[in-house]
C-alpha cells in the first residue's frame, strides 16, 4: 500500500501561505479522488458512512477536498483505489501532480490558489482520462 499523497506534506513544507485555509493544501489532492469516485474506480465503502460521503462527493453535495479530509485523513493511498486504478495512481500520480501545475497554476502566486470549482475539476478530469487510456493501452511486456 503506497502513499501517493498527504495533505501534512504540503502544509510542512514551507511553500504554503501564511493566511490561507489548510484545506487548499488538498484541492489538488481532491481533484484526483473526484475523477476516481466519477469513474467508478475508487474502492469499496467499509461502512455506511463512508458509502454516504462517496455518494455526497459523486452528487457534488460534498467536495472532494472536503472528503479527503474527512474521510482520508487527509492522505490518498492506492489501497483506496481499485486495483486498476492503483496501479495506474502507483506509476502515474507524479505525472498527474505535474499536469495539475502546469495546467491549473499559471498566472497564480502559489499552487495552493487554485479553486476548488467544476471547471477545473472538468479540466483535470479529461487530462486524467486521457493519461488513464494510453497507461491501460500500454504493451503488457514494456516495462519503460
Amino acid at each position: 500500500m503506497a502513499k501517493l499523497d498527504d495533505v501534512s506534506w504540503h502544509l510542512g513544507g514551507g511553500e504554503f501561505p501564511q493566511g490561507l485555509p489548510e484545506e487548499s493544501a488538498a484541492t489538488h489532492i481532491g481533484c484526483f479522488v473526484a475523477w476516481a469516485i466519477d469513474r467508478g474506480l475508487w474502492g469499496q465503502p467499509s461502512t455506511a458512512a463512508e458509502r454516504s460521503a462517496i455518494d455526497d462527493v459523486a452528487s457534488g453535495r460534498m467536495s472532494a477536498r472536503g472528503f479527503v479530509l474527512q474521510e482520508c485523513d487527509g492522505k490518498l493511498f492506492t489501497a483506496m483505489l481499485i486495483e486498476e486504478c492503483a496501479a495506474f495512481a502507483d506509476k502515474c500520480y507524479e505525472a498527474y501532480v505535474e499536469d495539475y501545475l502546469q495546467t491549473l497554476t499559471r498566472g497564480l502566486g502559489s499552487d495552493y490558489l487554485v479553486s476548488e470549482n467544476a471547471a477545473n475539476q472538468k479540466t483535470m478530469a479529461a487530462i486524467l482520462d486521457r493519461r488513464f487510456e494510453d497507461w491501460k493501452r500500454r504493451p503488457w511486456w514494456k516495462f519503460w
